[in-house]
């Protein structure tokens, strides 16, 4: 998996297909080879079809792997720029069977479906400052808010809280660079367990971390 630029396009690789990024588009990374490593090994496990809802699905890199392997795929992001990247990459590997796509927050307002497998997100996770430039709080692709935890606690709020998609299971990347411990807290103290899943060090100290969060 690796990211690149052709010609004037910036590209993706993964699982023997190019996705193409477009601009103001969060371009995969680790954080996302990490997630979609997970799907494959979980899909490739589990017997018949499964319905996964990918929230902040960027250019689709984690419903297209999914959808490859016969899973079906809801997947949303709050950004118009986005879920048309995402729709492109879906109609030109021709998987627009298995793929629906809705621009919203996180999964609020959605009701279409009574319940999913699995819920799964690489959300933003930068811990922003008050002193940070203004452009960089507004930043939706990657700002956390000022712990890096705030959307997940949102997602978590959304899923366990108000019930709005039944599901057994969500599993998020959350980097140490973000206040993880303060997510972890709020998770038990909703009565929820955690679990982390899986460890993937970087340079500079940093650490993505996959967490899972079940009843």
């Amino acid at each position: 998996m690796s990211d690149k630029n052709i010609g004037s396009r910036k590209v993706v690789y993964v699982d023997e297909v190019l996705l193409d990024v477009s601009e103001g588009v969060y371009e995969p990374d680790e954080d996302s080879f990490m997630l979609v490593d997970y799907l494959v090994r979980l899909l490739e496990d589990s017997n018949g079809s499964k319905l996964i809802v990918d929230v902040g699905t960027g250019c689709g890199i984690v419903a297209i792997v999914s959808a490859k392997r016969g899973a079906r795929v809801l997947a949303t992001d709050i950004s118009f720029e986005a879920i048309k990247c995402a729709k492109e990459n879906t109609n030109r590997l021709k998987l627009t069977n298995y793929i629906e796509f809705i621009i919203t927050d996180l999964i609020s307002p959605i009701r279409r479906f009574s319940r999913a497998d699995l819920i799964v997100m690489n959300p933003p996770y930068l811990p922003v400052d008050d002193e940070y430039d203004e452009i960089l709080k507004e930043s939706h692709t990657w700002c956390g808010g000022a712990t890096g935890v705030e959307i997940s606690k949102k997602l978590v709020e959304q899923v366990f809280l108000k019930n709005i998609i039944k599901v057994d299971r969500v599993v998020l990347i959350i980097s140490t660079l973000a206040c993880y411990e303060k997510l972890i807290e709020y998770v038990k103290s909703q009565g929820l367990s955690v679990t982390i899943k899986g460890r993937k060090k970087l340079p500079f100290f940093e650490e993505l971390l996959l967490i899972e969060i079940s009843k």
